[in-house]
């Protein structure tokens, strides 16, 4: 499956949380906003050439678990909506001992077209 940003490109935001410690804890999560944009073109969906397990499902979803060299887990679930121009990523990774190491919820929309 294939996707491209829009040819006006796109926004995306990111909400990203990290520990604040060696352990997870809900209270104590660090969060931080990223905006940032695509180019016209960008692929929106992960690919067969990236790496891990991909699973496309209907409705524009995605799935997808990879198991970096240095260890652990990340796990990716995603959504893409054409009609409202806008793709939505969460993903989690998880440590060699299993704990939760970040967790980001990323949100990518069409740019208007001038």
């Amino acid at each position: 499956m294939q996707a491209q940003a829009w040819e006006g490109g796109a926004a995306s935001i990111e909400l990203l949380g990290t520990p604040n410690g060696a352990t997870w804890a809900n209270e104590r999560t660090r969060w931080a906003v990223r905006p940032g944009t695509l180019a016209g073109g960008a692929s929106l969906l992960p690919t067969s050439a990236d790496e891990g397990f991909v699973a496309f499902l209907p409705g524009g979803c995605w799935a997808r678990v990879v198991r970096p060299a240095e260890g652990g887990v990340s796990v990716e679930v995603g959504s893409l909506d054409v009609e409202a121009g806008e793709v939505k990523r969460m993903l989690h990774v998880y440590d060699d001992s299993g704990q939760l190491s970040k967790v980001s919820l990323t949100k990518v929309e069409a740019c208007e077209e001038e």
